[in-house]
């Protein structure tokens, strides 16, 4: 029994002995096989951490951006409250379109006024000689005026209207 318990007891031995040369071999290629799966990791964390970083500045670019155009709208916004708001730049402004608006009124009444003295020259309602009858007042000599609208002094309504003047208060 003993050379057969020696034989067993050897192969026994030579059995394990397989068992930890196999499980070695499979140790040692899983250790491979990590190996390969943290390089692979390692490298595709590498272009995550440079995907990352490229990120960043976008955003921080992005959000500088961001705070100088609301800072631009917000003083924008702000002048234009300030302007709206001022008395001043209203008053002149209002001022200024009623100053625009009178002047377009008196120039149409300005070239109203020479239409109307080119008409009667041409037409010969002047008498020659007569330099009174030109201007339209035939009795005080005084040019249009748009905003004369009484009777001349004489009684008689002049064809046209006459220039406001001290001496020509009766027209």
């Amino acid at each position: 029994m003993s050379t057969d318990g020696a034989s067993r007891g050897a192969d026994s031995v030579v059995a394990n002995v397989q068992a930890v040369v196999n499980e070695l071999a499979m140790l040692k290629t899983s250790y491979a096989n990590l190996q390969s799966n943290y390089r692979k990791a390692k490298e595709r964390n590498d272009v995550l951490e440079g995907e990352n970083t490229r990120l960043q500045r976008e955003l921080d670019v992005t959000r500088q951006t961001l705070q100088v155009t609301a800072a631009k709208i917000e003083n924008s916004a702000q002048s234009a409250r300030a302007a709206a708001a001022s008395k001043p730049y209203m008053e002149i402004k209002e001022e200024l379109n009623d100053v625009l608006h009178q002047r377009t009124v008196e120039r149409l009444e300005h070239d109203s006024a020479i239409d109307a003295l080119s008409t009667q020259l041409r037409e010969g309602e002047a008498q020659p000689g007569d330099g009174k009858a030109a201007f339209g007042c035939r009795h005080c000599n005084v040019f249009p005026h748009r905003s004369c609208t009484a009777q001349c002094s004489s009684g008689q309504a002049p064809k046209t209207r006459h220039f406001q003047r001290r001496d020509h208060a009766g027209c």
